[in-house]
């Protein structure tokens, strides 16, 4: 099984990756920052500082491309992806996501509660990452991502997915509102709401999000999760909820080697 995450450190920081893609660690970077170490991303919608760029470029360096440009986006909570390749605009307005089709650069997607989905195509060598929060796991931003990258000539067999970390059910209560779009989605046998003998209702966006992906064609077995939630961990992750939104962001990255 390769679910789970492992930790490394470099440079007084905290990184984990993600086990499903150990095969092709020669060919891309798939990495998660942490706020160890005061690693600040900056978020979505604010201009970034000096210091942001700066900790971006540390990170570069630690990932051996001290010079490769970021794709950013201003993230609004859709579906959109974009397709990186030979130009790169960052900050992207009005997306949540990125289609890598390019060696060296760090395609991003800021982070505190929300889940990341990552994909990688080994034949190709073309990555995604996005953006899934609530309103992303029910628009399956995570399926258009699989669609776009057929589209693009990935075959579905060749896909690997790693899903997560974000705010897990243990944290995540939701109102009715929001539970019955969930339902509506994902009907009422998958797990992913779940209401407990109090009646407290919360959601499982990881469950979800898996969800979506077998739904899009990928095998169960190419689908790596974290398995654990950022709410929870608050020492290494920012967490937009447990912070009542007054926090920084941590990052999802995603970079093909030459």
């Amino acid at each position: 099984m390769n679910q789970g995450m492992e930790a490394f450190e470099e440079d007084g920081l905290k990184f984990y990756r993600w086990r499903i893609f150990s095969p092709w660690r020669e060919d891309v970077d798939a990495v998660l920052t942490t706020r160890v170490g005061n690693l600040d991303l900056g978020f979505a919608g604010r201009k970034d500082s000096a210091e942001t760029a700066a900790q971006r470029r540390r990170i570069a360096g630690i990932l051996g491309h001290p010079d490769a440009p970021w794709a950013v986006a201003r993230q609004i909570h859709s579906t959109r992806l974009v397709t990186v390749g030979t130009r790169v605009e960052s900050p992207y307005e009005g997306c949540d996501g990125f289609h890598i089709i390019r060696s060296g650069v760090i395609g991003a997607v800021l982070l505190a509660d929300c889940l990341p989905v990552l994909l990688y195509d080994p034949i190709r060598r073309v990555g995604s990452v996005s953006h899934s929060g609530w309103r992303g796991t029910v628009g399956r931003i995570a399926g258009r991502a699989v669609e776009e990258m057929r589209a693009m000539g990935s075959r579905l067999r060749d896909l690997y997915a790693a899903v997560g970390p974000g705010i897990g059910a243990c944290c995540y209560d939701v109102g009715d509102d929001v539970a019955d779009r969930f339902r509506d989605a994902f009907g009422i046998g998958r797990g992913v709401v779940q209401v407990d003998e109090s009646g407290r209702t919360t959601l499982d966006l990881e469950r979800a999000n898996r969800a979506i992906l077998v739904d899009a064609g990928l095998e169960a077995h190419h689908i790596g999760t974290a398995g654990f939630c950022t709410a929870c961990r608050r020492d290494e992750f920012y967490s937009y909820r447990k912070e009542s939104g007054c926090t920084e962001r941590h990052g999802a990255l995603l970079m093909l080697r030459s």
